[in-house]
């Protein structure tokens, strides 16, 4: 006996070959679960053609093998053991297995255990219920996009006992629409949490543009009802400024049918205006009609608020900017991409769209500062410092402006450089002044030539490069029998000699070199490059131009010269050496009539003194030989003590009371200048503290040596000193000349910076006689500069000297400086120096040198006076 199960109710089903099918429909199978009958009520499905005397099984037998195995559904038949008896051809296609391999098989033949579980559950539960259940199931398939969606139709076939003979199933494919419902559930959950991230106010409205329905989120956001904002009511809520760009705008998207942009103010529900950004966009039917609109507002008050800041913050910086003259640029290293602003190509003279990269930048800087300009660059990037530098820029009508430059290097989030942000000044006037201050500092005025400063400052730029310095010469040259000339005729007639002794030294020095007046009748040439032979040939040059005479006011003078010549690195490796040496070969070729000498270590035995004295200077620090006297320094507003400098003298056994000059310069050939240095330091110290335990504190200026200067403890040596006297650092000043800082200005400036962060005072001594530059001296910690004594000496009477001291005058002030003038030797210099608004004088005019006990003495005498 066959059974027959189906289904008697309403399903869309789609698994058959030719069209959808509605009705009731099923399947006819014996028991023996041989071919069974399919039935339905379906239009379009028609057997094939068979004879007409075919037996009507066997017609129900070929109709339905033919609809179930041209079905586009999957049709399975299980027996009670959940075998496989029936299979058709699209459950083959679908796991890629055939009919013939697979009956009896089992689903746990082909799935995994957990899959084959999970449909041997969904059987059972069909086969208790007795009725057809719709299920679905995730089945793996052999398929490159994973597992599939089914939903399957399975009921239970049962005999005419009404006993379940077996299971029937009738599954459709589906995953693509699970996947369109994820994909559409996705896209919701999407723009639901971008509405509430923003804050948005999301709206609808229809085709007109007039609402029509209510609109939570305007409402929540303005209180207005839907009475109130329905139509065009919601414009009232628009701040009133704004009304009439928000209606153009709506207006002209409306008629475009376009998308509606503005932006505009709106009312909340508290009376606040806030600014919003607002959107919207038509939405068309398939066929291209209007539906309606979708829009969104969009708080922006708290960007707008940043924005204003912002803007308000670049107006001040760029008011500020163009007030001070300073032009600033910005540098992008990854597009190598340059930004100048106006002021900047004012600086230039430059064209409105210039420059557009680096490269169009480093052009219009002037060849010679290019390579400096870089290190500077590349020396900023490597440390990611602040890199000051001076360049001189390049005028489209050929001209230069010096400017000064700082510009400071930002990472990206890896830590490299990203790009620079600078500015520049124009520093031409300043640089000018410089100029004109180094030159009269460094020449001669009455020759025009170099002058000592100049000479040993070059000395120093060359010994400093150490071994990798060439060879060169030094040539000192001493006029025989010059005094007869200013003695007998005048020292007008002395000076014209000298002049005219200038061409004659440049015209003798051929190669690269300096030729430069020491003073007086002493002259020194530099000879770059030079051993013994040319050397030789340079003096018998020299000598050979004064065999002609020289003619002044029609009377005729000879003049003879006595040279020295010392060979670097022969004969020293410094400056204080070399000049040393040079001298006593002047000397020897003096005494010797030859016009010429090369130093020979044997020459020094004929300075006998100079030896003993160097023996002997040892045993003076350690035998405390030593003292200090202290020079008054006076504040030119009160004319009263303002200070003293420290000055060391040496009690000698012998030759009594030697001044500084007579042997510091043999401490600092022979490396005994940093224990005396120090032993100055502790001595001045004590005599501090001693002034202030009497009640006349005062503070204490020492001079500090170029080598003390090099020395990696002088900033602990001064700590200690300053603890073990229990002396207050401020009234510590430490001196010292350019020529210290400039022999390594990075040390110099470090150890000055220690210092100067204790509380110390720095001055810088000698001002103007070195060859420092202005635009260095602007990144020390100095307090004050002290103007050397020969330029001060003079300045009543040249006008020379006047013009330079009233110089470094305004320009220590203009840089925030004290100015201290030093050789105030009579009255008339001191009005001068008063009226130029100089702060501190000192000199013998106002007080000499005094031993500690003087010094007290003359403080409370004058507190005495004072009260």
């Amino acid at each position: 006996m066959s059974r027959r199960f189906g289904f008697e109710r309403e399903r869309n089903l789609s698994s058959f070959s030719g069209p959808h099918l509605r009705g009731g429909g099923g399947a006819t199978f014996p028991p023996d679960l041989t071919t069974g009958l399919i039935w339905g009520r379906a239009a379009d499905v028609k057997a094939p053609d068979v004879k007409e005397d075919t037996p009507s099984w066997l017609c129900r037998s070929v109709l339905s093998r033919t609809i179930l195995e041209n079905s586009k559904a999957i049709v399975y038949v299980k027996d009670l053991e959940g075998r496989y008896v029936f299979i058709n051809r699209q459950f083959e296609a679908m796991l890629g297995v055939s009919a013939r391999n697979f009956l009896g098989k089992t689903d746990h033949d082909l799935y995994e255990p957990e899959t084959a579980e999970v449909i041997r559950a969904n059987d059972s539960r069909v086969m208790e219920s007795g009725a057809a259940i719709e299920i679905e199931e995730v089945i793996p398939v052999p398929d490159p996009g994973g597992p599939r969606v089914y939903v399957s139709v399975k009921e239970p076939l049962f005999d005419h006992d009404g006993r379940a003979y077996a299971l029937c199933g009738i599954s459709t494919d589906i995953t693509e629409r699970k996947r369109a419902e994820e994909a559409l559930r996705l896209g919701e959950e999407r723009y639901r949490s971008l509405v509430e991230a923003t804050a948005a106010i999301v709206w609808s409205a229809p085709e007109s543009g007039e609402f029509e329905s209510e609109q939570p989120g305007w409402s929540e956001f303005t209180g207005q009802t839907f009475e109130e904002l329905r139509g065009r009511g919601w414009l009232h809520v628009v701040h009133p400024d704004d009304r009439e760009e928000t209606l153009r705008a709506w207006s002209k998207a409306l008629r475009e049918r376009d998308v509606y942009r503005v932006e505009h103010r709106i009312r909340r529900r508290d009376g606040v205006y806030r600014d919003m950004c607002v959107r919207g966009v038509p939405i068309l039917a398939p066929d291209g009609t209007l539906r309606e609109w979708m829009g969104v507002h969009v708080d922006v008050s708290d960007r707008k608020a940043v924005e204003k800041e912002l803007r308000e913050s670049r107006q001040r910086h760029a008011a500020a900017m163009a007030a001070s003259g300073t032009g600033t640029y910005r540098w992008d290293f990854a597009t190598g991409q340059v930004e100048w602003d106006d002021q900047l190509r004012a600086l230039f003279e430059a064209p409105p769209d210039f420059p557009k990269t680096f490269e169009d930048a480093i052009g219009r800087i002037h060849p010679d500062d290019r390579p400096a300009l870089m290190a500077a660059i590349e020396e900023g990037r490597i440390l990611g410092a602040e890199t000051p530098m001076e360049f001189r820029a390049l005028l489209p009508d050929g001209g230069v402006r010096w400017l000064s430059g700082k510009g400071r290097i930002f990472l990206d989030e890896e830590g490299r450089p990203s790009y620079s942000i600078g500015g520049c000044v124009d520093v031409t006037s300043l640089k000018l002044v410089e100029e004109r201050i180094t030159h009269r500092a460094n020449h001669d005025a009455l020759t025009g030539m170099p002058n000592r400063h100049m000479l040993q400052a070059t000395l120093e730029s060359f010994t400093a490069a150490g071994p990798a310095r060439e060879r060169f010469a030094l040539l000192l040259l001493d006029l025989d029998r010059f005094k007869e000339i200013n003695d007998a005729f005048g020292h007008e007639h002395g000076d014209a000699v000298l002049r005219g002794l200038k061409p004659r030294l440049d015209g003798a020095v051929t190669g690269p070199g300096l030729v430069a007046r020491l003073g007086g009748d002493e002259f020194g040439v530099l000879l770059d490059g030079a051993g013994p032979d040319e050397a030789a040939a340079t003096a018998e040059a020299i000598l050979a131009s004064l065999e002609r005479p020289f003619y002044v006011d029609g009377q005729r003078f000879e003049v003879d010269a006595s040279i020295g010549v010392a060979l670097f690195p022969d004969h020293g490796r410094d400056v204080a050496t070399l000049m040393r040496v040079a001298d006593i070969a002047m000397y020897a070729a003096k005494r010797g009539h030859s016009g010429c000498a090369v130093y020979h270590p044997e020459q020094d035995q004929c300075n006998p003194r100079r030896l003993r004295l160097i023996g002997e200077l040892r045993r003076a620090v350690e035998e405390d030989q030593l003292l200090l006297h202290y020079q008054p320094k006076i504040d030119l507003k009160t004319m009263e003590d303002a200070g003293a400098e420290a000055l060391v003298r040496w009690r000698h056994p012998r030759e009594g009371i030697l001044t500084a000059e007579a042997f510091v310069p043999l401490a600092e050939d022979t490396g005994l200048i940093r224990p005396l240095s120090l032993w100055v330091l502790d001595r001045a110290l004590r005599d501090g503290r001693t002034l202030a335990e009497s009640g006349v504190p005062l503070a204490i200026a020492v001079n500090i040596a170029p080598d003390n200067l090099q020395e990696p403890g002088l900033t602990a040596s001064i700590i200690e000193l300053l603890d073990r006297h229990g002396m207050v650092p401020g009234r510590l000043t430490i001196e010292v000349t350019e020529g210290a800082m400039m022999r390594n200005p990075a040390r110099a400036k470090a150890v000055l910076r220690e210092l100067h962060e204790l509380g110390v005072r720095i001055a810088i001594d000698d001002f103007g006689t070195g060859y420092s530059s202005l635009g260095y001296l602007k990144e020390l910690p100095v307090d004050e500069v002290k103007v050397d004594r020969s330029f001060v000496v003079d300045m009543a009477v040249s006008r020379r000297d006047a013009c330079i001291v009233r110089s470094v005058i305004d320009l220590g002030h203009n840089l925030g400086l004290r100015v201290v003038a030093e050789g105030v030797e009579n009255e008339a210099t001191l009005d001068l120096l008063r009226d130029w608004g100089c702060d501190l004088v000192q000199g013998f005019h106002l007080g000499r040198p005094l031993p500690v006990a003087d010094l007290m003495m003359r403080r409370r005498c004058a507190g005495v006076l004072a009260s």
